[in-house]
C-alpha cells in the first residue's frame, strides 16, 4: 500500500445519511411490492404492520369508549375526539395496507 493512500471509513455507516436515501425503498417494500419480499422481510413487515394496526385499533377503541361515556361534548373534548380520530386513521390505514401487502404472494 502506498503511503499516500489512506483507509477512509465509508460514509454509509452514518445512519442519518443512510436513512434519507433508504426511506423510499423501505416504504416501497412495505406498502407496495409484496410479491417480491423474502420470508424474513415478510415476517418483519408483518410485525411492523400488526404493531401499526394494533395501535390504530387501540385508539379506535378509546375513541368509541369516550364517545359512549360522554353525554355533553365540549370544545376541548371535541378537539380530543378529532385528534384521536386522526391518530386512528394515521395508524390503521398504513397497518392495513402493510398487512395486505405482506399477505400478497
Amino acid at each position: 500500500m502506498r503511503r499516500t493512500e489512506r483507509l477512509t471509513p465509508p460514509t454509509d455507516l452514518d445512519p442519518i445519511r443512510r436513512s434519507s436515501r433508504e426511506s423510499s425503498s423501505f416504504n416501497r417494500a412495505w406498502l407496495r411490492e409484496g410479491s417480491q419480499l423474502t420470508w424474513l422481510q415478510r415476517v418483519g413487515f408483518a410485525v411492523f404492520s400488526l404493531l401499526f394496526f394494533g395501535v390504530g385499533l387501540y385508539a379506535d377503541a378509546t375513541l368509541i369508549g369516550s364517545l359512549l361515556r360522554t353525554t355533553f361534548v365540549s370544545v376541548e373534548s371535541a378537539l380530543d375526539i378529532c385528534l384521536v380520530a386522526l391518530a386512528t386513521i394515521v395508524f390503521l390505514i398504513p397497518g392495513a395496507i402493510g398487512l395486505r401487502n405482506v399477505l400478497r404472494f
